[in-house]
This record gives C-alpha cells, sequence and structure tokens, in this order.
C-alpha cells in the first residue's frame, strides 16, 4: 500500500495528502482575509484614524470648535484644528460631494 506508517501504525496516503492540501489552501484564504482586515492595510485603502484631546475621535460629539487633532494616514500623521464642528443632519450624500469650506 502506498503511503508511510505512523507511529500508531496507521498508513497515510493520498487522501491524507489531499486533505492537508485543503487545509493549507484554507489557512492560506483565512490569513489574506486577516490581512485585509489588519489597521494598517484599511489606512492604506484610505482610511483614517483622528485623536482629539480625549483619544479616538468616533463622534462629532468627542470633537468642539479649536480642538487640535492628529489625523493618522498611511503615511504618516496630519495635524489639524477644528474650524467647526457639524453633526449629521441624516443625508447619505457621500463626503466628496459636500462644500467643506
Amino acid at each position: 500500500m502506498w503511503g508511510m506508517k505512523t507511529a500508531g501504525g496507521r498508513t497515510t496516503g493520498a487522501a491524507s495528502y489531499t486533505h492537508l492540501g485543503v487545509e493549507k489552501r484554507q489557512l492560506g484564504a483565512r490569513a489574506a482575509s486577516l490581512d485585509a482586515l489588519s489597521p494598517l492595510k484599511v489606512l492604506a485603502r484610505g482610511y483614517s484614524i483622528a485623536y482629539g484631546p480625549s483619544g479616538v475621535v468616533t463622534s462629532a460629539a468627542d470633537v468642539k470648535p479649536d480642538d487640535e487633532l492628529r489625523i493618522r494616514l498611511a503615511d504618516g500623521d496630519v495635524r489639524a484644528r477644528a474650524l467647526s464642528v457639524e453633526k449629521d443632519n441624516g443625508d447619505a450624500r457621500p463626503c466628496a460631494t459636500r462644500d467643506w469650506r
């Protein structure tokens, strides 16, 4: 019979090697998914993390006019000051279409 004997006397054969191949591909796919979610990869896709006086900014309520902000980007930080704070009024327009001036 093709294969090797294990310490327990069982024979490993083509089925075992096929199963290992499947497991290896699944592990590779999971690793790629995890890598795509890494903070650095997320930043590289154009997202940023804003830090205010109290830490990570998760809401407009976390920022007051004239607060200093540090904005983390994929390739470095930007220091900024909040000119104004405008809470979302519920419109679904993407940021690129808003007038930020």
